[in-house]
């Protein structure tokens, strides 16, 4: 009896610990704060879209098809449309061939509005964007997979894409020889984005997370040792810029955790570098509520901070034609984060007065849909 009380109460202590280990390294917690944060949200509604106008600072957006209606609303002061295939979406973009009108587009996971989902609508909705004068541009993320998102095929056929360590999510290496294409990523990315800009009439390529530097989300102060790599990143976003450029389009990405220009460098992404090359806007990742509140990230916790090393990458692109966004956050329906008001309030004002060049909406779908 003894025994069978001990074995229990050993097997109970050994779970608690694998969960407590698993939430620390997850940052599991975030789902208590997401409750109460979308409790919030709904008593708020959606930030009020006039207000994003009235802010004055050129907007752009992160959105999927959950963004918008049939026939499309009107979106005014709305410049640049990016319509994002984050996670294993990104499978779709790798993996693509041809047209076809009927089949599905991984674009929907965001909501709330659900008018949208084949590659005609995909086609159409760039064209109704572009009738209001809205660039769309499409975006994606150097996305390997989770242990809640599994790769997909043709993710998984390339090994030599898989993250670094375990728990990690991104691409492991950028600048590896694809098997068996014999091509590098850099080329094989511009010429899969030369064939979706054929069939829907993109505006640009967007590179998300992942594709500036070495990072670790959950642990920010890994991969600091990655100077030597800044050339080779340099050399990856002039060749996809070249295609872009060619057809006409803009090259756009995130920056790497909203570092300053000098930890940027330290994880591999010189910013000075990535302009030369060809990068036409860089989005500055600033999320005092979903990095800071909610999932709690270290050296993430402060507004202020996220100030100052926005401002050091403005200094650093003085002289580049390189736009500097800075992403203002609304909420994800996804992970569970939701800033309030007043919290978005007080990061328009502070980069408004900071002069960045733009703001971009993340995620822009309950405010241009106009629900909760």
């Amino acid at each position: 009896m003894i025994e069978t009380i001990s074995v229990t109460a050993i097997s109970v202590s050994a779970i608690i610990f694998a969960l407590w280990c698993l939430g620390k390294k997850f940052h599991l917690g975030s789902l208590w704060r997401g409750f109460f944060m979308r409790r919030q949200a709904k008593q708020e509604g959606p930030f009020p879209y006039q207000e994003l106008i009235d802010d004055n600072l050129p907007m752009a957006a992160c959105a999927d098809f959950g963004a918008f209606k049939k026939p499309l609303q009107k979106l005014p002061g709305m410049k640049t449309i990016v319509l994002m295939f984050e996670r294993t979406a990104d499978e779709y973009i790798l993996s693509y061939d041809s047209y076809m009108p009927g089949r599905r587009v991984p674009l929907d996971r965001h909501g709330p509005l659900k008018f949208y989902s084949t590659e005609t609508d995909l086609r159409n909705l760039v064209e109704d964007l572009h009738k209001q004068g809205v660039k769309v541009l499409i975006g994606f993320w150097a996305f390997w997979g989770d242990l809640i998102h599994r790769p997909g095929p043709w993710v998984k056929r390339h090994r030599e894409l898989k993250p670094r360590r375990w728990g990690e999510a991104d691409f492991g290496n950028l600048f590896v020889t694809l098997k068996p294409e014999g091509v590098t990523l850099a080329k094989y990315i511009a010429g899969q984005y030369k064939k979706l800009r054929y069939n829907f009439g993109f505006d640009g390529l967007f590179l998300g997370d992942g594709f500036c530097g070495y990072r670790n989300f959950f642990e920010p102060w890994q991969y600091r040792d990655k100077k030597n790599t800044v050339e080779q990143l340099a050399d990856f976003y002039r060749l996809i810029a070249e295609m872009v450029h060619k057809t006409g389009g803009q090259l756009w990405a995130y920056d790497c955790l909203g570092f300053s220009y000098e930890e940027s460098v330290s994880h591999g992404a010189d910013l000075k570098l990535l302009a030369k090359a060809g990068l036409d806007g860089l989005v500055f990742q600033s999320y005092p509520t979903a990095w800071g509140k909610y999932f709690r990230i270290s050296g993430k916790t402060d507004l202020t901070q996220e100030i100052a090393n926005f401002l050091s990458v403005k200094e650093a692109f003085l002289g580049t034609s390189t736009q500097l966004d800075y992403s203002l956050e609304l909420g994800d329906r996804v992970e569970g984060w939701w800033p309030s008001w007043e919290a978005t309030r007080l990061q328009m004002e502070s980069f408004r007065k900071r002069k960045a060049d733009g703001k971009f909406l993340v995620w822009g779908n309950d405010s241009l849909g106009r629900c909760f």
